[in-house]
């Protein structure tokens, strides 16, 4: 348990943090989660709020890809409940922040900036994570000034990210890394080869995929192994296809002979966009036809926005895309990979 003193002139005692939340405790995090979070996003239910309750108790997240785990941190102030915080862990080294609640009454005390960066320390203590990051609607500008305040900068603006006609701002801390003295150009694009290529939903077998996707994630993303390719062969079933059992759907793309030539990972996300991520193609037809797919698929499932993640090494898929339709609204610092940047990049549908 992590103790410092902290005093207001709300408040005055011990701030203590712990991941030991009490049965009441858990309904009292559900609860100052959903009077908030409506406010600023979209599709937040019951289920946002008990998931991770869930994923923080059994100590991982058996429906994520990226996400390994969540750790749910309750501060107290000589034992009394007072706020709350989410920390999401993500393969490569980075913590995703929040969401973060203070009881109502605390709130602009400083009571909540103590708390986080008593929580941070404890994360950091692992020299293994390398940046800490998280998301603020621009339109919740006491949230934005108190993580700026903590030391985040903003990395970019997503449109449409939670909620349509509402930006996401994107804003992130490194902490550990640094950014490649010379970046390689990663894969480039071969030119699209005569006879097409084929695209379906028909999902490869896992060692199919992972000898496809390992190889060509692997300048741009860390972690990426067995464990990754059998996450998302996972999320396919029809009873995973919830926001909280983070459903996915799987885009390939074979040549004419049957091989493998491009996977795209669909998901949907609360408050009706779609994010794209993994993005994978050896050939500009595979790329082109795998986002047309992409684009009809959201369309489909009702998805007002979409965007992708991509390395900044694959800069010929970042020109195709922008090609495409889509615009340049992120880059995220060494979010998946020492030394390495990720563009994140929409397309309003």
């Amino acid at each position: 348990m992590t103790t410092a003193p902290y005093e207001t002139t709300s408040v005055q005692g011990q701030l203590t943090i712990s991941e030991r939340i009490r049965p009441d405790e858990a309904e009292l995090f559900r609860s100052l989660l959903l009077d908030s979070l409506p406010t600023h996003y979209d599709e937040v239910d019951a289920s946002f709020p008990d998931s991770i309750v869930d994923t923080a108790t059994a100590g991982t997240d058996r429906h994520g890809y990226f996400t390994r785990t969540k750790r749910l941190f309750v501060g107290r102030v000589d034992g009394r409940t007072q706020a709350f915080t989410v920390a999401s862990y993500k393969r490569g080294g980075a913590v995703k922040m929040g969401p973060t609640v203070v009881l109502p009454e605390l709130r602009r005390t400083g009571l909540g900036t103590a708390f986080r960066r008593l929580v941070e320390d404890r994360i950091l203590d692992d020299q293994h994570i390398r940046k800490l990051y998280l998301t603020v609607t621009s339109g919740n500008t006491r949230t934005l000034l108190f993580n700026l305040g903590l030391g985040y900068q903003v990395e970019g603006v997503l449109a449409g990210q939670y909620r349509k006609g509402s930006s996401e701002l994107v804003l992130g801390k490194v902490v550990r890394g640094g950014r490649l003295s010379d970046l390689p150009y990663g894969r480039r694009l071969a030119p699209a080869p005569a006879g097409g290529v084929e695209v379906s939903e028909t999902p490869p077998g896992a060692q199919e995929l992972e000898a496809y996707l390992t190889p060509r994630m692997r300048e741009g993303f860390a972690g990426i192994d067995g464990t990754f390719v059998h996450s998302i062969l996972d999320a396919l079933s029809e009873d995973r296809q919830t926001y909280a059992c983070k459903g996915k759907r799987l885009l390939v793309a074979r040549q004419p002979d049957g091989a493998l030539c491009g996977a795209a990972v669909l998901v949907p996300k609360r408050g009706g966009a779609a994010k794209i991520s993994p993005l994978v193609a050896d050939h500009q037809g595979a790329l082109l036809e795998l986002v047309e797919h992409a684009v009809h698929a959201a369309r489909q499932m009702g998805r007002h926005r979409l965007y992708a993640i991509v390395p900044e090494l694959e800069r010929d898929t970042v020109e195709r895309l922008t090609a495409h339709g889509f615009h340049l609204e992120a880059q995220l610092r060494e979010a998946y990979k020492a030394g390495v940047d990720s563009f994140v990049l929409g397309r309003t549908l």
